[in-house]
């Protein structure tokens, strides 16, 4: 919007603080795909440590004491031989 308000490629690498060949590219994108290029592509990451299956326990034992994650880190770690973290926890209860 910006771009098209006449405003200059250093102006806008300015008003986001980044550099002006981002906002070249974010430019470019825009008149390439139009607004879908305001969306993030889905990037490759580390795998899920659990599986669906692993996942769904999880939740349950989750859900029979919410305020208790570290019980469930516990016990799912008990029943699939998985170490994880409080994080992983909370990342895995969140995709469900």
């Amino acid at each position: 919007m910006l771009s098209n308000k006449k405003f200059s490629i250093k102006q806008i690498a300015d008003i986001f603080e980044v550099c002006e060949i981002t906002v070249s590219n974010w430019i470019t994108a825009w008149y390439e795909q139009g607004v879908s290029s305001l969306f993030d592509d889905k990037r490759s990451g580390r795998p899920s440590i659990y599986s669906q299956e692993e996942a769904s326990l999880l939740k349950s034992f989750v859900d029979e004491e919410p305020h208790q994650l570290k019980r469930a880190q516990s016990l799912i770690q008990n029943s699939t031989g998985k170490e994880c973290s409080l994080g992983t926890v909370k990342r895995t209860i969140k995709k469900i």
